[in-house]
């Protein structure tokens, strides 16, 4: 195995849940070192965020901890007392990077902004995340990822499409709003690494988790900025083509049929019925009107195969016809499998299971799982010990003061 494209980065993580550790995850599935940071006996939120193996809480046994964690070091450190906040100032002064969550003033208070922090360590990259930017009139506004899903818009825009405007907008599926703002806040971070490395300084990244995930917004949120028009989840525009999911012998298929060539091999693959033989079938606008009536038509098609026979049916046909996955169908999928997707991961209390691995292939420089997530603060020792001095009599008073 080649080196990895961040050997000798030094990262250290001060952040809960998803975004900022999703970051740092990253980086640490590239080679870099990640010291993440956790409150004494708590650790992490996410440690407390199910779903949980074998749906029993534990601060161990959380998947999606585990997910967003792995390949790092713990440690646990409480930076509101004083000693706490020295040994943060140590660690931030080895590192080449410091990714952390909260409003600057928390940090200043305490002593541990970044004039404070550049001090000490002039070539310091500071990553500060925050819900809604460091200015405007939300800057001191704290927000979930439901208020961010819909206060960039986005939440707005599904189920899409929708048959009315009854049903109210929901949350796009999943941890979206939290793993997007972890992708884009990384090549924010690399760039300034780039340009730490040609200059030897540092420098300060502000990020809002509302701007960046309304730059992952669909195009729709677009509309009004350029037409002045407002988009709505019913989708005018979807409305004028098949439809978008459809019900099968063994769950959905999704289709795109958006452009008259793709119409024809559509009917062609459907073999061609009499009513796509009308003269109404043959352009985008005159099939508008008719469009229930067609949807029926795919619907009474597709009802008794399976969306593996839809689909390979399809693909051989050049149609835009995928399957709707579910987890089962996901973690079975021979093309992921091929791929070597699914990493095996040994963890000491969770045991062992498999999870995604890296999002990309790399010729030269591998991106891959080599640790799972650390159980609270596993490395205190090497750290504390090892890196920063502290003997058995430091550790043991550190940890009677809860200072780790």
């Amino acid at each position: 195995m080649g080196k990895k494209a961040l050997s000798g980065v030094k990262v250290v993580e001060y952040a809960n849940n998803i975004g900022a550790p999703y970051c740092s995850k990253l980086m640490a599935d590239m080679g870099a070192e990640v010291i993440k940071i956790e409150k004494p006996v708590v650790g992490d939120e996410a440690r407390r965020r199910g779903p949980f193996l074998g749906d029993v809480p534990h601060p161990e046994k959380s998947v999606i901890f585990c997910y967003v964690n792995s390949n790092k070091l713990s440690v646990t450190l409480d930076i509101e007392k004083p000693e706490g906040r020295e040994i943060f100032k140590r660690l931030a002064g080895e590192a080449d990077i410091l990714i952390k969550e909260g409003l600057p003033e928390e940090f200043e208070r305490l002593g541990l902004g970044y004039r404070d922090l550049k001090e000490i360590n002039p070539r310091l990259i500071m990553a500060s995340f925050t819900p809604y930017g460091e200015s405007g009139p939300y800057r001191n506004y704290k927000a979930y990822p439901l208020n961010l899903s819909h206060v960039c818009g986005i939440g707005n825009q599904y189920p899409l499409p929708s048959p009315d405007l009854s049903r109210e907008p929901t949350k796009l599926g999943g941890n979206c709003q939290e793993y997007h703002p972890g992708v884009m806040a990384i090549t924010a971070i690399l760039a300034a690494l780039f340009w730490q490395r040609k200059t030897n300084k540092g420098q300060y990244i502000e990020m809002s988790l509302q701007d960046m995930q309304l730059c992952f917004a669909k195009t729709e949120n677009a509309v009004y900025a350029v037409y002045g028009k407002t988009m709505t989840r019913m989708s005018e525009n979807l409305q004028k083509f098949p439809l978008a999911v459809v019900p099968c012998k063994d769950g959905y298929v999704n289709t795109m049929i958006l452009q008259d060539v793709e119409w024809g091999r559509f009917v062609e693959l459907m073999g061609s019925p009499e009513w796509s033989k009308e003269e109404w079938t043959k352009s985008i606008m005159t099939r508008i009107p008719h469009m229930p009536m067609v949807n029926s038509h795919i619907v009474d098609w597709m009802k008794n195969q399976t969306k593996a026979e839809i689909v390979d049916k399809a693909q051989k046909a050049r149609c835009p016809v995928g399957p709707v996955n579910t987890a089962k169908d996901i973690v079975e999928s021979e093309q992921f499998h091929s791929r070597g997707f699914f990493a095996e991961v040994q963890h000491p209390v969770m045991g062992k299971f498999k999870f995604p691995g890296r999002p990309f292939l790399c010729s030269e420089t591998p991106c891959s799982y080599e640790s799972p997530a650390p159980v609270l603060g596993q490395d205190n020792d090497m750290i504390y010990r090892e890196r920063l001095g502290y003997g058995d009599a430091d550790l043991a008073r550190l940890k009677e003061k809860r200072i780790i």
